[in-house]
C-alpha cells in the first residue's frame, strides 16, 4: 500500500513576460483573470505588508530587483498568493495547504483547475510547475519512495522513477507534463522530505528569511524560460529553414542569371528575383539576430538555474534537474548549429546580391545607353525632317483646316515617343507617378490625333472641317480612352 503523506499541500507556479506578451498574445489579460479566480478560492485576506490588489508590472517591462504586486491568503493564512515581477518575468506563486484535514493531492489540484476555470494549465503563461509537497511516513530508498505514492498523484502513471536528492533528505521527482506539445512547458513536480524536516521543505518551497525567491522557485522560474525557449525554437525552426533554403534557391538562379547574355526581358526579371533576394536577406539578418538573443537567453537561465539551487547529493538520469539540463544542451547545440548555417548562408546572399547588383546595374546603363541613342536617332530625324522642309519651302497638301491638328499631333507624338521608349521592354518603369505622366502624355496624344481624323473625315465626307459640336467630343473621348492605356498595363 502506499505511504501515508503527511500534510499534502500544493505549490502552483505561473510565469508570464512582464511586458504583456506570451504564446498566445494574452498575457496582462490572462494574469489579470488568473488573479481573480485565484481569489475565489476565498483568499480574501491581505498579507501584512503587501498589496491587496494586483498592481500593474514596471513600465518596461524590467524591475532591477524582487518586486511584489499583490498579494492574498485565506483568513486562517493556509492558502497564499503572490504575484511578483523578477526582472523581465511576472510569477503568480499559489500554496494550498491541506485545509482541511484529510486533504489530498488530488483534491488540491481539483481546487487549483477551479481557479483556472477548468482548464489543466494557466493560459497565456511562458511556462508553470505544480509541486505537490509532502512529508513520508516511512524511511525507504528514495525512487521507491515516489513510485509508491503514484495512487496518490493526480494522472501519474507513467512517471519517472529518477529523483533528484538535496540536503536533509529532499527528493524532487517530475511526473508526466500537463498540456499536449512537443515541449514541456506546464511542469508537475513532487516534492518530499522526512516528517522531520518539515521546515526544511517550506524554506526550500515557499518561505525563508533571505530577501528574494526561494530556491525551488527561481530554479523553475529560469527553467520556464529555458522551456520557453525551446518552445519558440520548435514553433520558429521549419519556417527559418525555409527561408533559408528559398535565400539559397534564389542565389542559385540568380547566379545562372548573370552567367549568361541579359536581353530586356531576362534584364527585368533578374531585377524582380534581385528585390526578393534583398528582402529574404533582411529576413535572414532578422532571424540570425534572434537566433543570437535566444542562445543569450538561454545561457544566462542555464547559468541561474545552476546557482539557484545547492548542489545536489543525488541525482539520477532522467530527474527533473537531468531533464533539464538535455535541454539546454540541445538548445546550445541547435542554436549554435543554426547560427553557423544562417550565418553562412547570409554571407553567401551578400556576396551573390553583390555581383548580382553590379551585373543588373551595369545591364541597366547600357540599356539606357541604347535608348538614348535610340532617342537621338528618332528626334534627330523629325527634327531634320522638319528642317527639310523648311529649307526646300515644301508644302504639304493639306487643306488648312487640318494644319493645326496635324501640327498639335506631331508635337505630341514628339514628346511621347522618346518617354514611351523608356517601357521597352513593357513593365520596365512602375509607379504611381511614371504612370499620371504617361496618362498624361498619351491622352494629349490620344486627343491631338482623334482631332486630326476627325478633320481628315470630315474633309473627304463634306468638304470641309466638321463643327466644334463633333470634334470636341471626338477628341476628348479619344484622349480619355488613349490616357487609360497607362492605368490598364500598370494593372495587369
Amino acid at each position: 500500500m502506499p505511504p501515508t503523506v503527511i500534510e499534502p499541500a500544493l505549490l502552483a507556479h505561473a510565469f508570464f513576460t512582464a511586458d504583456g506578451t506570451s504564446p498566445s498574445e494574452g498575457g496582462r489579460a490572462d494574469l489579470r483573470r488568473l488573479w481573480d479566480g485565484i481569489v475565489g478560492l476565498a483568499l480574501d485576506s491581505q498579507i501584512p505588508g503587501m498589496p491587496a490588489t494586483l498592481q500593474d508590472a514596471v513600465t518596461g517591462g524590467f524591475t532591477g530587483r524582487l518586486t511584489v504586486l499583490g498579494a492574498r491568503r485565506s483568513a486562517d493564512g493556509a492558502d497564499q498568493l503572490v504575484v511578483y515581477q523578477d526582472h523581465d518575468i511576472v510569477g503568480a506563486s499559489l500554496l494550498l495547504a491541506p485545509d482541511p484535514p484529510g486533504a489530498t493531492w488530488i483534491g488540491l489540484q481539483r481546487r487549483w483547475e477551479a481557479a483556472l476555470d477548468g482548464a489543466p494549465v494557466a493560459r497565456a503563461a511562458i511556462g508553470s510547475a505544480v509541486v505537490y509537497i509532502g512529508q513520508t511516513d516511512i524511511e525507504v530508498p528514495a525512487h521507491n519512495t515516489l513510485q509508491q505514492l503514484v495512487p496518490l498523484l493526480p494522472a501519474a502513471e507513467g512517471m519517472s522513477p529518477a529523483t533528484a536528492g538535496f540536503h536533509r533528505g529532499i527528493r524532487l521527482g517530475e511526473l508526466p507534463p500537463s498540456g499536449d506539445g512537443p515541449v514541456a512547458c506546464h511542469r508537475r513536480l513532487v516534492a518530499v522530505a522526512p516528517p522531520a524536516e518539515k521546515d526544511t521543505l517550506d524554506r526550500w518551497l515557499w518561505s525563508d528569511d533571505v530577501p528574494g525567491l526561494v530556491p525551488l522557485t527561481r530554479y523553475l522560474l529560469h527553467a520556464a524560460k529555458l522551456r520557453y525557449q525551446q518552445w519558440i525554437l520548435v514553433r520558429d525552426l521549419p519556417a527559418v529553414r525555409a527561408a533559408t533554403a528559398a535565400a539559397r534557391t534564389d542565389c542559385d538562379r540568380l547566379v545562372g542569371d548573370v552567367q549568361r547574355p541579359m536581353p530586356p526581358e531576362r534584364l527585368r526579371a533578374t531585377s524582380e528575383r534581385l528585390t526578393l533576394a534583398q528582402s529574404r536577406e533582411r529576413g535572414l539578418v532578422d532571424s540570425l539576430s534572434r537566433i543570437r538573443i535566444m542562445t543569450g537567453t538561454v545561457r544566462t537561465a542555464e547559468r541561474n538555474m545552476r546557482s539557484a539551487l545547492d548542489t545536489p547529493t543525488a541525482d539520477e538520469p532522467g530527474s527533473p534537474l537531468d531533464n533539464d539540463r538535455h535541454i539546454a544542451a540541445w538548445l546550445s547545440d541547435q542554436l549554435g548549429t543554426e547560427e553557423i548555417y544562417l550565418q553562412a548562408t547570409n554571407e553567401r546572399v551578400s556576396q551573390v546580391l553583390g555581383v548580382v547588383a553590379a551585373a543588373v546595374d551595369n545591364g541597366q546603363k547600357l540599356r539606357y545607353e541604347a535608348l538614348a541613342v535610340l532617342q537621338t536617332s528618332l528626334l534627330g530625324g523629325l527634327v531634320t525632317a522638319l528642317a527639310a522642309i523648311q529649307t526646300l519651302r515644301y508644302e504639304l497638301p493639306i487643306r488648312p483646316s487640318l494644319t493645326a491638328p496635324l501640327v498639335a499631333a506631331l508635337t505630341a507624338l514628339a514628346v511621347l515617343v522618346p518617354t514611351a521608349i523608356l517601357h521597352w521592354p513593357p513593365g520596365s518603369r512602375r509607379g504611381h507617378g511614371w504612370r499620371l505622366l504617361d496618362a498624361l502624355l498619351f491622352g494629349c496624344a490620344g486627343a491631338t490625333l482623334g482631332w486630326l481624323v476627325i478633320g481628315i473625315a470630315g474633309s473627304v465626307i463634306n468638304g470641309a472641317a466638321p463643327s466644334w459640336h463633333w470634334t470636341l467630343p471626338i477628341a476628348v473621348t479619344a484622349g480619355l480612352s488613349a490616357a487609360a492605356l497607362p492605368w490598364l498595363a500598370g494593372r495587369d
